[in-house]
């Protein structure tokens, strides 16, 4: 084989390379900017969203879209990733009874599970009036107090995205 061709190969070869590498790395941008700003993926530690979310799963959660009452959500809380249910936003008044009771402006919402709902640390009743531009979240399993009921509502800017797909990590 003569020495032109070889280098003709190996310009080829280096051509296929350089293509592949700019390909890659337009991919990785791509995927970047959208998990930074249209999607999150996050993993769930803990069972406080049992049984819609549990220790383990991979949830993917879209920041575009308005937030409502009654969807799960990912939310910044200190270094952690939490997620938890919306249960009243901004002027929504928020009663719990120390039977456990939740009202929501004086109804009790409908809700898949009914959980009974602690009050919290303060053991009493409990009525809080939600800022503007805040959410008052609650976990599923209600008995575990890592929510609102302990740490206050969550202001807008610590939400992290809305939940839209799960994927059960468990037994792989």
């Amino acid at each position: 084989m003569s020495s032109s061709k070889r280098n003709s190969q190996s310009d080829q070869l280096y051509g296929r390379a350089v293509s592949l590498a700019a390909r890659l790395i337009i991919l990785f941008v791509i995927f970047r900017v959208l998990t930074s700003y249209v999607f999150g993926i996050y993993l769930v530690s803990g069972n406080s969203m049992y049984p819609s979310l549990r220790d383990g799963d991979l949830c993917i959660t879209y920041r575009l879209e308005p937030y409502r009452i009654s969807e799960v959500i990912a939310y910044q809380a200190g270094t952690a990733v939490r997620f938890a249910r919306i249960a009243a936003a901004g002027k929504d008044t928020v009663e719990i009874t120390q039977d456990g009771i939740l009202l929501i402006n004086g109804y009790q919402p409908a809700e898949e599970i009914f959980y009974p709902t602690l009050p919290g640390p303060l053991n009493g009743d409990v009525q809080i009036t939600v800022n503007d531009s805040e959410w008052y979240l609650l976990n599923d399993c209600r008995t575990d107090l890592s929510d609102s009921r302990t740490y206050g509502s969550v202001s807008a800017d610590r939400l992290l995205g809305k939940l839209i797909f799960v994927i059960r990590r468990r037994g792989f």
